[in-house]
């Protein structure tokens, strides 16, 4: 059986992983693809790279002109698409030009979209990201099936957007067995790319750091964060796309090793499969997502008793509940406060959460009780929303916010 695969770059390790899982399930091989490499290589894995030029990590915009320009040569190199039994094309890119060559030089060919990377404009909500959307789902449409390294990827991304599907086609990352033929030294990567063998038994084992953290930037920041103590540590957002539901807990895990206090601004799987295994200091959940997480509707009473029995099983020392324009319920261990919201003139709600969050954790890292932290929080979500889109709350403007309703609480009756 002949493939001709289309990768995203040649120079990758984890193409050369694939390569070799092909070839040694009895494939042979036409390998094209770009490149980020400087230098093209002559083989990937022992098979010859028709090289499609040099792209780069991050530059999107040259990344697609890249594209356009090896779609106006697809004569010169799909020819290739046409000597296999099949056409593999790794990533949405690589994809584009592979139903491009199919339709020029093998329209009886099946064609198979390997999926094992989702850019982050792929579930983007704005235009950016619908317009990708529309042509994947396209392309799709083309494909007698997808390949993915992870069920999750049919679960998170490709049912979430798509409707009809063709066949989803679970191709896990394999280990290379030891007879697998070694390049270099104790596996160490050649100049043509082949694969590494396994570690030799009393060698050092080389271990990389592979996944979406990938740039050398990122890594960078990472590592310089990693040589620092913190005092807390703060996840916020939702779960990446095919992150598994315990990915925080994880997070909060490391914190804890490190000593750190673990905030958790989450909503849905993450925030329950966190809040089941992790030690969590604060936890802030809106109206709607405390409901989601205790599984039905709430009055106001009701989310102030379902907070305070977080605090009270041990889930969290602190449970922080915005209500949106009526206020914030605090549980701690000293019982529970409810706090009307500072009253502020709207602009915008972009951000009022978020703010609330960081407003009251910049006063608990100054040493503040939480009580008196919380009610900062408040002035921080009403600071938001006197800027205008997303425009963040300026300090004057939470310190004056504060002040005010400080004065209102200690003012004689």
């Amino acid at each position: 059986m002949t493939i001709s695969y289309l990768v995203h770059d040649l120079a990758d390790p984890a193409v050369a992983r694939r390569v070799t899982m092909l070839r040694q399930g009895g494939a042979d091989l036409d390998l094209a693809g770009f490149r980020r490499s400087a230098a093209p290589p002559d083989q990937v894995a022992g098979v010859a790279a028709h090289d499609l030029g040099q792209t780069q990590d991050g530059r999107f915009i040259a990344r697609i002109l890249s594209v356009v320009k090896a779609r106006l040569r697809v004569g010169d190199w799909g020819r290739m698409a046409g000597r296999g039994g099949s056409i593999v094309a790794r990533n949405l890119e690589m994809l584009y030009l592979a139903a491009a060559a199919r339709r020029r030089f093998a329209p009886d060919k099946p064609l198979f979209y390997e999926l094992l990377d989702i850019h982050r404009l792929m579930v983007n909500e704005g235009k950016p990201g619908q317009l990708l959307r529309r042509l994947e789902g396209h392309l799709l449409r083309q494909c007698a099936g997808v390949i993915v390294s992870s069920p999750a990827f049919e679960r998170n991304y490709l049912r979430h957007y798509y409707r009809d599907l063709p066949p989803v086609l679970l191709w896990e990352n394999k280990v290379m067995p030891p007879h697998m033929p070694a390049s270099g030294d104790g596996g160490a990567l050649s100049s043509s790319l082949a694969m590494p063998s396994p570690p030799i038994a009393a060698r050092p084992w080389r271990i990389g750091w592979f996944g979406a953290i990938r740039c050398r930037r990122s890594l960078l920041c990472l590592a310089e964060i990693a040589r620092h103590d913190f005092r807390y540590l703060v996840a916020s957002g939702s779960l990446p796309v095919g992150a598994p539901d315990d990915f925080l807990a994880r997070v909060a895990e490391i914190a804890a090793g490190k000593g750190a206090r673990f905030v958790l601004d989450c909503s849905g799987r993450g925030l329950k499969a966190t809040l089941e295994r992790a030690p969590v200091y604060l936890v802030k959940p809106n109206l709607d997502e405390l409901e989601e997480l205790v599984g039905r509707s709430l009055s106001k009473d009701a989310a102030r008793a379902a907070a305070t029995n977080l605090v009270a099983k041990g889930v969290a020392e602190l449970v922080a509940v915005t209500l949106g324009a009526e206020g914030a319920i605090l549980a701690t261990r000293r019982g529970v406060t409810f706090r009307p919201a500072i009253k502020a003139e709207v602009q915008s709600a972009v951000g009022a959460g978020d703010s609330f969050l960081g407003a009251m954790l910049f006063a608990l890292a100054k040493g503040w009780a939480p009580e008196e932290a919380f009610v900062f929080g408040l002035a921080g979500g009403a600071a938001a929303l006197l800027r205008k889109g997303t425009k963040l709350c300026r300090r004057e403007d939470v310190e004056r916010l504060y002040g005010s309703a400080s004065a209102e609480r200690y003012a004689p009756a």
